[in-house]
């Protein structure tokens, strides 16, 4: 929406576009940007719930922006009627909208993340280099990134590291075939190796990193990438999970964009990777996947998308859960990777309905899994390597645990696992009942069976 138009139509409708249609709307499309940057993304100061679940908001200062730009007009110098016949023709100019939710009667705002165009962080200073190779006085201690870092094959960072909000962005850590992290068992409860996190500001707004670059490292432990809370059952995610308008706000403060090339992740206990609610435009390629862990190798959480899991080696061994596990995620694909130990299963598509009195609005709906390799050795009673609408009971535990809505899992609390593509996926060592389709409109296609 542009300058003028929004100004307008954030009044309720009490102008409607009569001041933004005429010369001086159009005037301020142009220089309203430019004269007042500080008016841009202008939080509301207040917000209603409307019968459909939508966020409505009051209290822009809209009288201002209109106030100051007729003054400011009054002002400038009379124009010319070239400049005038300029002036009019310049296309509207789009201003970002801020997103603003409703949770728990307070308004939280924030601005969808921005493509970088090729934002790059500073070089890290000396400093930065002395604390990461530090031996640190607590296991546990974590150590916060906010510049590009570059290691060297012998390198070993001891330290937990975090990568938190807009200050993190652009950021990247090549190892050059270094190691972080330190194995063995991960005791319960502590932080994950490398933690990409978007922070929420005093004032309830969002700060988001994206276009973050991990390659070419042996990690020992797990990534956890999160925006709203570390999982779907966090209070957040919960409370904005209440409102119609839960996946739009769930991924605009969520980290986009991050890059995972070229790793090997050794695992022992948690989840290796962990994307959580709302985190879209995660690509994990070309990497390795070792150790043990409790739950998934990979969990794609409530309302995520448009991942990229692609020409990976999944070596772990899981105790009794699939490969990879798509909760809720859309629009993601997996294609390319190798699966060594699948006999647990391997790709699992559903929707956890409920858990947590979460309501889970996404279904696990557009995603392309293709061209993937699942070995089975001599499993007893092994599990589907790709599974769409997995039903299993104990899900069903969960199903009543979030309130009725007319939206989500309040409402329906079926998986909906439609619309997928399969295809040219090769199972070794088992059967075609291994691919099973308990969904609707999905289009199984080029998949092999070798004994």
């Amino acid at each position: 929406m542009n300058f003028a138009a929004r100004s307008s139509a954030s009044m309720g409708g009490q102008y409607g576009q009569t001041w933004a249609a005429g010369w001086k709307g159009r005037l301020c499309d142009v220089l309203g940007p430019w004269l007042w940057p500080q008016e841009r993304g202008i939080v509301k100061s207040s917000a209603t719930a409307s019968p459909s679940g939508s966020p409505i908001g009051d209290g822009v200062k809209v009288g201002n922006i209109r106030n100051l730009i007729h003054d400011e007009m009054s002002r400038l110098p009379k124009l010319t009627p070239v400049l005038l016949f300029f002036l009019l023709s310049v296309p509207l100019l789009p201003v970002p909208l801020t997103n603003v939710s409703l949770m728990g009667g307070s308004a939280f705002a924030a601005s969808a993340p921005v493509a970088s165009h090729g934002v790059v962080a500073k070089p890290c200073a000396p400093s930065v280099y002395d604390a990461l190779r530090d031996t640190p006085l607590e296991a546990e201690s974590v150590l916060r990134l906010a510049c590009k870092v570059d290691l060297t094959r012998g390198d070993l960072v001891m330290q937990n590291l975090e990568l938190l909000g807009a200050d993190a962005s652009g950021v990247s850590i090549d190892c050059h075939g270094g190691v972080i992290g330190l194995p063995g068992s991960v005791p319960k409860g502590a932080p994950p190796t490398i933690r990409i996190a978007s922070l929420r500001k005093d004032d309830g707004s969002w700060s988001v990193p994206h276009d973050i670059v991990i390659r070419n490292c042996k990690i020992y432990g797990s990534i956890h990438i999160m925006g709203l809370g570390a999982n779907g059952e966090a209070e957040l995610v919960r409370q904005s999970s209440l409102n119609r308008n839960h996946t739009e706000y769930a991924q605009s403060v969520a980290p986009s964009g991050i890059v995972l090339d070229n790793l090997s992740i050794v695992a022992d206990g948690p989840i290796p990777l962990y994307v959580a609610p709302g985190v879209t435009h995660v690509t994990l390629s070309h990497s390795t996947l070792q150790g043990q862990t409790k739950g998934s190798a990979i969990y794609l959480d409530a309302e995520t998308a448009h991942n990229t899991i692609s020409g990976n080696s999944f070596e772990l061994a899981t105790r009794s859960r699939e490969m990879i596990a798509v909760d809720g995620s859309a629009h993601n694909v997996i294609e390319a990777n190798s699966f060594a130990n699948a006999q647990h299963g391997g790709i699992f598509l559903y929707r956890n309905c409920g858990e947590g009195g979460t309501i889970r609005h996404q279904t696990p709906q557009h995603n392309r899994i293709a061209d993937n390799k699942f070995t089975y050795q001599d499993a007893f009673r092994p599990r589907p390597a790709i599974w769409l609408n997995a039903r299993e009971a104990w899900r069903n535990l969960y199903c009543y645990q979030d309130p009725p809505a007319p939206f989500g899992s309040g409402a329906d609390n079926h998986s909906f696992a439609d619309f997928n593509t399969v295809s040219g996926n090769q199972i070794i060592g088992g059967d075609a009942d291994l691919i099973r389709d308990n969904g609707e409109n999905n289009v199984l296609s080029g998949n092999s069976i070798k004994p």
